[in-house]
């Protein structure tokens, strides 16, 4: 499952399409030959999927642009380096466990995702006009309804 939401950036188009984003980024700096890297593929495409909009995945090889890695000074391979607002916000490196991945995104972008998960303004409103109208909300999944006694 190949994602069109991981993109590969450059040392050419590195400034515009991570330290220019407006949306944060999450750079895998990985190279071809690299066992975890290409373990760690599937994850992040899963996560660029599911955070789409929030967050963007960016792959950079190393063995290319080698510049780039030097600038942030990586070392081993796979590193990941969060940018928010063109710096650099927080790393860490090797093969993830998807969870490690979202624990780490969320805890540096904990104000971002909340702000992005609350409700549309329309929403309080349409369900103030269902309470009016007697409409009762639906249970929780696994919830039973209140029966009248």
């Amino acid at each position: 499952m190949a994602s069109d939401k991981v993109v590969t950036v450059s040392e050419q188009s590195f400034e515009s399409d991570v330290l220019h984003s407006e949306t944060p980024v999450l750079v895998d700096f990985w190279a071809p030959w690299c066992g975890p890297c290409r373990m760690v593929a599937p994850v992040l495409e899963e996560i660029a999927e599911e955070l789409d909009g929030k967050l963007r995945i960016a792959k950079l090889n190393v063995d290319e642009n080698q510049q780039i890695a030097f600038q942030f000074r990586v070392s081993s391979i796979p590193t990941f380096i969060l940018f928010k607002g063109g710096q650099m916000a927080d790393r860490t490196m090797g093969a993830l466990p998807k969870s490690t991945f979202m624990s780490f995104i969320t805890r540096n972008l904990e104000s971002e995702l909340a702000a992005a998960d609350e409700p549309a303004a329309n929403e309080p409103a349409a369900a103030a006009s269902e309470a009016a109208a007697g409409v009762e909300p639906a249970p929780a999944p696994g919830v039973e309804p209140a029966r009248p006694a």
